[in-house]
């Protein structure tokens, strides 16, 4: 995964670009499956699937508005409306930044307990 690059007096690890896209290629692959998985077993549109399993594999930093609209390769109108819909529905939380205007967004803290009772209920 790490190229050593060498220069006359240093040596300094640099990330090789080949791994980085076959990583990238591994996450885009991974959140598909997931949220295809989600997808069926829920009501979810599938972009609000893929956009819920692609916050289930950030860390807890979570994503800014603009990078869910670019991992995900979809129209910000489109990604606005999931995300307003997992809002909605208690599956993801935003959050601010001190500093910051933007909004990042992560799973919710509380969805697994509510996710439990819905099931029960049922």
């Amino acid at each position: 995964m790490f190229g050593i690059f060498r220069t006359k007096y240093i040596f300094a690890p640099v990330i090789l670009e080949n791994d980085m896209l076959e990583e990238r290629a591994l996450k885009e692959k991974l959140v598909e499956e997931i949220g295809v998985y989600i997808e069926q077993d829920g009501p979810l549109s599938p972009l609000a699937a893929r956009i819920y399993a692609l916050l289930m594999l950030c860390p807890r930093a979570g994503h800014s508005f603009d990078e869910i609209v670019e991992l995900s390769k979809s129209s910000k109108s489109s990604v606005s409306t999931s995300l307003n819909l997992l809002l909605t529905n208690g599956g993801i939380e935003y959050f601010t930044k001190p500093g910051e205007r933007k909004r990042f967004f992560r799973l919710s803290k509380s969805y697994l307990k509510v996710d439990l009772k819905k099931s029960r209920s049922e």
